[in-house]
Formats: structure tokens, sequence, C-alpha cells
């Protein structure tokens, strides 16, 4: 946990990621994903997504695992689940690259 960001185990197979715009505590945005995406999200980041948005962002999306990932910005990470059959879901994630970084963070202390 952070001053702006923490992860919240909702059951067994979801986690809610809440990021405060202003620091905790106070007003959030939040994103449940599945415990599978996220680790895929964190597969990415660890191999690729950390080196690369931050000075250019990755032109077109990425496949890993069952998660659509790209830069929007040098900020924002969009995320696009897809379904078991490989279908996306209608919406993604869109989350800040601080919370990504947390969440890859978080899920190889839990790892541990």
């Amino acid at each position: 946990m952070t001053d702006t960001t923490e992860v919240i185990r909702l059951d067994a197979d979801t986690l809610e990621v809440r990021y405060y715009d202003a620091g905790r505590p106070g007003t959030y945005r939040c994103w449940k994903l599945s415990l599978d995406s996220a680790r895929d999200i964190a597969r990415w980041w660890t191999e690729t997504g950390s080196r690369v948005g931050a000075y250019r962002p990755v032109p077109g999306a990425l496949l890993v695992g069952r998660v659509w990932l790209s830069f929007l910005s040098a900020t924002q990470v969009y995320a696009l689940e897809c379904d078991p059959l490989g279908h996306p879901y209608i919406t993604g994630l869109q989350l800040p690259r601080d919370t990504v970084g947390f969440l890859s963070a978080w899920l190889e202390e839990k790892a541990s």
C-alpha cells in the first residue's frame, strides 16, 4: 500500500485496485479484475512495460495471456481483458502507470 495505490483481495479470484488522486483518505478510482488478469498485467510490466512506456509508448497492443496491453500515453496503461475463448470484453481498464507498477510489486510480494 502506498499513499496513492492499494490492492484489496475481494475473493479468491478477484482483486480491486484503488488509485487515490490526491492521496488517502479521499476519493479514488477503482478497477476490479481477475487474479489471472492481474498476473498477466504484472508479467507484461516486468518483461516489457516498465522499460518501454516511460520514454516512448509502444505502438499497438500486445497480447499477454488473456489481456491486450498498450500505453495510451507515457503515464496511462490500457488493459483489455478477454474471455476464455479469446474475445475481448467491451470495456477495458485505463490504469495509471504507477498503479501497474504497484500491482506488479504487490503480486510478487504475495507470491513469496
